[in-house]
């Protein structure tokens, strides 16, 4: 037994991409290999965002920084509330994520629960909070959906909405349960549940813009701002050399959540019943978020 666990803390060890390497051997055997890697000093890390707001891309860095690996744990919120009081089962969160060893991150889409934010306190760890241009947010939402298959809202998209316009018109309204799916929430109350993550201090937030660079449409200049910040955040400091090899590598079209990542996408799929749809819904939020400055846009 202890033979076959350093063979695969080996392979870990080995392994550049380790969410890679997760996908391979599979996330609960990498879990198990992760449990018995330590000595990295500390902190542990969550990276939390809104779904298609790029959890996926800043774990990519995570992954990249020095004594810093993938503890094999993404999760998100609707695994964790029981159905029938919309209670959270706060005891099953913290079996997932005490495990964790110092160096180690997890990621997840979790709302600003006050027990969350005090269990992460409670157990040390850093955390970051991504958020994205949420007319981006649905537009990639909504293409997401329609190719993914195994995805709880695939049938509702692909056989429902028949038209691209409807589908992202869904991801701006939300829409009712049916027999395809449970209801979906609007991009404003979807929003409105995260935002509390904007005003905890032990809190980095991470702009998806920010992050993408001059390939996403962003700056060199801003990509290297936002990582360096991320670094210091989980205790990772980087050198000019580390921090440019970093940010060059970040932004991949390889990955397999991976679309487009443009800023500002949404301008090119937005049509005028869109936009007066998403200020409604969602206007105020997108002002409390950073993206506009008021509903004149």
């Amino acid at each position: 037994m202890r033979s076959a666990a350093n063979a695969l803390r080996r392979r870990v060890r080995s392994s550049v991409g380790h969410n890679a390497l997760a996908r391979r051997i599979g996330i609960p055997l990498y879990r198990r290999a992760m449990r018995f890697h330590a000595f990295s000093p500390p902190p542990r890390v969550f990276a939390n965002s809104m779904p298609k707001a790029g959890t996926h891309l800043v774990s990519a860095l995570l992954g990249q920084l020095p004594q810093m690996r993938f503890s094999g744990v993404h999760a998100d919120q609707s695994q964790f509330i029981a159905a029938a009081s919309e209670s959270w089962r706060l005891g099953e969160i913290r079996a997932l994520l005490s495990p964790i060893q110092d160096g180690q991150f997890a990621t997840g889409h979790f709302s600003a629960y006050p027990a969350l934010l005090e269990l992460l306190d409670e157990l040390n760890f850093a955390r970051l909070f991504v958020v994205r241009d949420l007319r981006d947010v649905v537009v990639s939402h909504a293409h997401y959906v329609t190719a993914q298959r195994s995805h709880t809202y695939f049938k509702r998209y692909a056989e429902k909405f028949r038209s691209t316009d409807e589908r992202l018109m869904a991801s701006i309204t939300g829409s009712d349960a049916d027999e395809h799916a449970p209801a979906l929430e609007s991009i404003g109350a979807r929003a409105r549940a995260y935002r509390p993550w904007l005003d905890d201090p032990n809190c980095l937030v991470v702009r998806f813009e920010a992050l993408v660079g001059a390939q996403g449409g962003s700056t060199e200049e801003l990509q290297e701002a936002t990582v360096s910040a991320i670094a210091q955040q989980v205790g990772r400091p980087l050198d000019a050399e580390t921090l440019l090899r970093v940010c060059r590598n970040v932004w991949s079209p390889s990955s397999s959540t991976f679309r487009s990542g443009q800023v500002g996408e949404w301008r090119r799929h937005f049509k005028s019943e869109h936009v007066r749809a998403f200020k409604a819904i969602a206007g105020e939020e997108l002002i409390a978020f950073g993206y506009e400055r008021d509903l004149d846009w």
